[in-house]
């Protein structure tokens, strides 16, 4: 039983029932199934390659539309192989189980590669795009070595391929840093040479033991795997392989020319560039089989100013974050303001509503107070007045009985509250006295109830005055 290599873009297997098993994760199908249950591999646009006359069928044909073979029988049925390169690569090795096998269930090579069909470490022919073998092929490759030990397809990309230099710095005439990307375009001209010295093969490859491809196959499965490089080349792996050459003919030509040449694109230091850089990658291309077709113009910046226009970014974008953390705390800082604020007017209102009550009770009490105190004083007023009508009557009394004891002392002593009354009295008792006893003493008591303090005193002066007398 003869198998190819399996992965993502080099697709193949031999079995008996093309049904059987999925070409992709080589899982069970169940009956006709049109998708793969494991990996979910459509199986309508796959094709098959008929035994006898070599014409490609699709999936699901029961016989061939050339021969009229049918297909239903239990005879090998071969998948057709699309060998070709994967995303980003120039070169990939695919390493297959002998010419026959190679060849027996065909071979298409993918659009915008070539391929370069190598037996035994030597190179057997180009395979361009789309090529897929004859019979005749068949026959005469294999005819013309019966002794074939190992079979090898190189697949590298056709025609001319881009290859971008990033990141190359060197220091310009004026001492600033520039950074400068350059664009090679690239064909192959010598596939051994590259193999050789770029991807490193070696014409003893290692024979690899694979036993995990299922209990289906009579044996194990040789594939074959090289020393040195993996089976892919990026593109990427050959910008870093010029990357060297490329760098020291930058450092070479902008030590002679200012920052701004560089930055300007100007004619001269370019034209400068490309003489140099065509002159240092010339050797390493030729060992490489590789020539190059045109250098895009380089494209420089200052990494200096790079560096200053974004340490101001980073300064701007700080600043802006801190306006806006500051922003943010001053209108926190005003909500809580105006929060407390009208916490503040509500704590005055209610106080002042508070206020307002204990006014209002004071003022009923006050007037409580002054209604009890004015009744207080009322009654305190009738009783001040009962008490002097009291004492008046007393003094009356006494005043009776003082007149009574002594007439003529007790005119004097009233009279005494008014000198004229005074006067006119002493006269008038010089003589043989008072006509009317009863109104004289009446008319004094009533002088002396009006009497004040100090005519009261006036009043005993007299009296001590008359008695010395």
């Amino acid at each position: 039983m003869k198998t190819f290599p399996d992965d993502s873009h080099t697709r193949g297997v031999a079995v008996m029932n093309p049904f059987r098993h999925c070409p992709s994760c080589r899982s069970d199908l169940a009956g006709q199934a049109n998708y793969c249950s494991h990996c979910g591999e459509s199986l309508k646009h796959m094709l098959r390659i008929c035994r006898r006359c070599n014409n490609p069928l699709k999936a699901e044909d029961r016989h061939c539309g050339s021969c009229g073979t049918s297909l239903m029988k239990l005879e090998p049925t071969y998948l057709l192989i699309r060998w070709g390169r994967r995303p980003g690569e120039f070169a990939r090795r695919i390493s297959v189980d002998g010419i026959k096998g190679a060849l027996s269930g065909g071979v298409v090579v993918e659009e915008g590669s070539q391929g370069l069909l190598m037996i035994n470490g030597a190179l057997e022919r180009k395979l361009e795009p789309g090529w897929t073998p004859t019979e005749k092929d068949r026959l005469m490759i294999s005819a013309g070595e019966p002794e074939v030990h190992f079979v090898e397809v190189l697949m590298i990309q056709d025609g001319r391929t881009k290859v971008t230099v990033p990141q190359v710095k060197a220091l310009t005439k004026d001492q600033h840093e520039v950074q400068v990307e350059i664009h090679t375009y690239l064909s192959l001209n010598d596939p051994m040479k590259f193999m050789q010295n770029v991807m490193k093969v070696s014409a003893a490859p290692t024979r690899v033991q694979n036993s995990n491809m299922g209990s289906d196959f009579d044996a194990g499965v040789e594939t074959f795997g090289h020393e040195g490089r993996a089976n892919g080349y990026l593109i990427s792996d050959l910008a870093q392989y010029l990357r060297p050459e490329v760098k020291g003919a930058l450092r070479r030509v902008a030590s002679q020319f200012p920052v701004e040449s560089l930055l300007n694109s100007e004619k001269e230091w370019i034209h400068a560039f490309l003489e140099e850089l065509r002159e240092a990658l010339g050797e390493p291309l030729q060992g490489a089989g590789l020539v190059l077709e045109k250098i895009g113009i380089p494209e420089a910046r200052c990494i200096l100013l790079e560096q200053t226009k974004r340490e101001l970014d980073k300064i701007r974008k700080e600043a802006s974050i801190e306006i806006e953390r500051g922003l943010s705390e001053a209108e926190q800082k005003e909500l809580k303001r105006q929060e407390d604020m009208a916490e503040f007017n509500q704590n005055q209102m209610k106080r002042k509503s508070e206020m307002d009550g204990e006014i209002d009770l004071s003022r009923q009490m006050m007037e409580l107070d002054i209604q009890r105190r004015k009744e207080a004083s009322k009654a305190q007023v009738a009783g001040i007045l009962d008490i002097l009508e009291t004492k008046a009557r007393i003094k009356r009394l006494h005043l009776q009985a003082f007149v009574d004891w002594d007439p003529e002392l007790a005119l004097i002593v009233l009279a005494s509250s008014d000198k004229h009354m005074a006067r006119a009295l002493r006269e008038k008792f010089r003589s043989d006295g008072a006509k009317d006893r009863e109104e004289l003493i009446d008319a004094m008591y009533r002088k002396m109830m009006e009497a004040s303090e100090s005519q009261r005193k006036e009043l005993l002066s007299v009296i001590r005055n008359r008695l010395e007398n």
